[in-house]
């Protein structure tokens, strides 16, 4: 017995995009991810150009989906990247903006919140940077990720180091570093 195809089929796309038949549910479960995009194309049709949203740390693997946003970029037209992160690799940060730089005529970075440590790199590296009054940038403070501990910063890693080495000339019996 055929069916005529559900009204609710496309429920809460209500804008001219040409988005998929989506089941109500699929579409409540991934709605914020269409309005992102919706507001993406908006900015980039305001200020003719590509906008890249970079809200994450800045790690090794941030390179694979930086180039799957950038892939096919023009070089003849501005890139705008919207930039909140607390920092990261900072080799990774010189990959990234060598590569946003190479696809794209003029490259700002836009700043709401934060863009510390390696994001500051990346800031740095651009042609522009537009923050707010309550934008922050930071010191270039390299992070490393542990799984038990997340970001630590370099800076953390040296001081405890140096706190442990005074405690073992303080005390050599109770402290050993080698054995």
């Amino acid at each position: 017995m055929a069916t005529e195809p559900s009204e609710c089929s496309d429920v809460g796309v209500d804008r001219e995009d040409d988005f998929p038949t989506q089941t109500p549910l699929y579409y409540s479960e991934h709605s914020d991810r269409y309005d992102r995009q919706h507001l993406i194309q908006q900015y980039e049709k305001w200020f003719d150009c590509r906008l890249v949203v970079l809200i994450d740390g800045i790690f090794p693997e941030s390179i694979t989906y930086f180039e799957e946003l950038v892939f096919d970029a023009s070089s003849q037209q501005a890139m705008h990247m919207l930039l909140s992160s607390p920092g990261g690799d900072g080799e990774t940060a010189v990959r990234l903006i060598r590569s946003a730089q190479a696809r794209c005529s003029e490259l700002t970075v836009v700043v709401p919140t934060q863009a510390k440590s390696a994001a500051t790199v990346i800031a740095l590296g651009s042609h522009k940077i537009l923050k707010g009054p309550t934008s922050d940038l930071g010191p270039v403070d390299p992070l490393l990720h542990f799984e038990s501990h997340g970001l630590v910063s370099a800076k953390d890693i040296i001081a405890t180091l140096d706190r442990a080495e005074k405690a073992v000339i303080r005390n050599p019996v109770t402290f050993p570093l080698i054995p």
